[in-house]
């Protein structure tokens, strides 16, 4: 009886056993290579994907996982030209950001009511061409960032047309988010590696005090609810009167609508400074950092007709307001750091504001900026002869501004409105003194005035009147022909410089601490309320 079957059995047994040994060996060699391989590019995958906008119905996490990988991949040769393939990274990021791509149609917008067959072939037409627009779009990305990565690091510049890719975005924020989950090596900061170019804006000497509208519905809810509460505070002296009602609306509207203070040179100015960066509306801008001969170079340039904003071309980096450190900004402009905005970061660039007027006639005359110009009183007493505040330990009680919007980067606009501006706050503010016969209202500052004692850095190239000096002019002309208008003359518009409203604590360079102070007094007063009812 042969037993070579057997054996030759147990050989193949056994040779096949082998050979699916070195195969599963070889394949867990390569699974080991290959997560060695995401372990070590995990950070930038990582970047890559917390970079991007929360997930959307056509973007899922997964696929935002397996765009990342494969987008590395492709980084792989950039690394080695950008330096580290963390910098191609970043640079991609950017691009991106500053570059976003063509939004994908929804299907809802080309409901035509003319039935599904019809929007059905509007809707598969604009899917068609957002495709074709995505393909030259990634195809327009990698040749600039092949450009990018071969630059020298100080001339990797991305130049963009105007500030709208970077007001209130998403994707600065996630990518800023991202940076700041990392473990970030010792001195990178969240901020971009490129050089940003806004090739078309304007630049103006002024602070906004609240942010971008969009950002700001938390204050605006805060500022809603406290209305009702601010109305029936118990040592309110104007508590249930019609003044304290008009009051409070006026303030909080002024307040929310988002406006801007001048840049002075008083103590709270002392430091770094940053001027206003933005397109069409100073609700829509960033603040620009930089270095006091940059805005003295920038600010001089300027001439008539042009008074408070001029068309500029500007370059910095950007970063994160909230990451700069309070010795970064002078305090009257720690907003810039305490709230979440973007700052524009041009120190040290050669030159960081260059002021144009645009390539072509349009853009030459498209001289459009529109900022809140306003002028504002104190509500007073007569005490012995001295005029003084109701509410010095909560000021913004005591604050009645009177605004208008206006064009400030064409001068006939300008004076137009200044003009209209004047006469309205002259008018507003006799009706409110006829609510309330023991009531003053005395000038503490306006967008051309700071009423601190010091001039404002700009100062009005063609030299004309302020608002105030306007409405004095009217309110003489308005007593003078109306007997008995003793109205008016409880309406002071006298400014002296060496003896100050209450030494100048009204100023528009309070504004900051006047403000904040009244966010954290509605904050209290919405604890002590919900303490109070339970």
């Amino acid at each position: 009886m042969s037993f070579r079957p057997t054996v030759a059995i147990f050989d193949s047994f056994w040779t096949t056993v082998a050979y699916l040994g070195g195969g599963v060996l070889t394949l867990l060699g390569l699974i080991t290579v290959m997560s060695y391989m995401l372990y070590q590019f995990s950070p930038s995958i990582q970047l890559l994907v917390r970079s991007r906008p929360s997930a959307t119905p056509y973007y899922s996490a997964a696929r935002a996982y397996i765009t990342a990988i494969l987008t590395l991949f492709r980084l792989l040769l950039r690394g080695f030209q950008a330096g580290s393939l963390r910098k191609a990274v970043r640079l991609r990021i950017e691009l991106e950001i500053l570059k976003p791509p063509p939004d994908r149609p929804l299907r809802l917008d080309y409901d035509t009511g003319r039935g599904r067959k019809a929007s059905n072939k509007k809707y598969r037409t604009a899917l068609q061409k957002y495709r074709q627009d995505k393909k030259e779009w990634l195809e327009e990305i990698w040749t600039d960032l092949r450009t990018l990565a071969r630059a020298e690091e100080s001339a990797r510049s991305i130049e963009i047309d105007n500030l709208t890719p970077l007001i209130d975005s998403d994707r600065i924020k996630s990518y800023f988010n991202a940076l700041y989950t990392e473990r970030l090596s010792a001195g990178e900061a969240p901020c971009f590696i490129s050089r940003v170019t806004v090739r078309s804006g304007f630049i103006t000497p002024l602070h906004l005090l609240t942010g971008v509208l969009k950002r700001y519905d938390e204050d605006w809810q805060r500022a809603i609810d406290d209305y009702g509460r601010a109305m029936i505070i118990e040592d309110d002296e104007l508590r249930g009167n019609t003044a304290r009602k008009i009051q409070l609306f006026i303030f909080d509207c002024w307040l929310l609508w988002g406006p801007s203070i001048s840049l002075c040179t008083c103590t709270p100015w002392r430091g770094e400074k940053a001027l206003q960066f933005g397109s069409g509306d100073e609700d829509n801008s960033l603040s620009v950092m930089c270095s006091a001969a940059e805005i003295s170079s920038a600010l001089g340039a300027a001439t008539p007709p042009e008074a408070f904003a001029w068309q500029a071309r500007v370059t910095g980096r950007l970063r994160w307001g909230a990451a700069l450190h309070q010795a970064d900004i002078c305090p009257a402009q720690e907003a810039v750091w305490r709230d979440r905005r973007i700052v524009l970061d041009a120190a040290g660039e050669t030159p960081a504001i260059k002021i144009g007027r645009g390539n072509n006639n349009a853009q030459a005359s498209a001289t459009y900026y529109s900022a809140y110009i306003w002028i504002m009183f104190a509500m007073c007493t007569d005490r012995d002869g001295t005029l003084r505040a109701n509410h010095p330990d909560e000021k913004w009680m005591d604050l009645v501004p009177f605004f208008a919007h206006a064009n400030i980067a064409d001068r006939d606009s300008y004076d137009f409105q200044i003009n209209n501006l004047a006469q309205n706050a002259v008018h507003g503010a006799m009706q409110i003194l006829e609510m309330n016969t023991a009531l003053h209202l005395r000038f503490v500052g306006a967008i051309d005035e700071t009423g601190c004692g010091h001039d404002p850095i700009h100062k009005d190239p063609k030299n004309a009147p302020t608002i105030r000096a306007k409405m004095n002019i009217i309110r003489q002309q308005i007593i003078e022909s109306s007997a008995g208008s003793s109205t008016l003359e409880r309406l002071t518009l006298t400014y002296e410089r060496d003896n100050l409203f209450m030494k100048g604590d009204y100023s528009t360079c309070k504004l900051p601490k006047i403000i904040r102070k009244y966010y954290e007094s509605a904050d209290k007063r919405a604890q002590d309320q919900g303490t109070g009812s339970e």
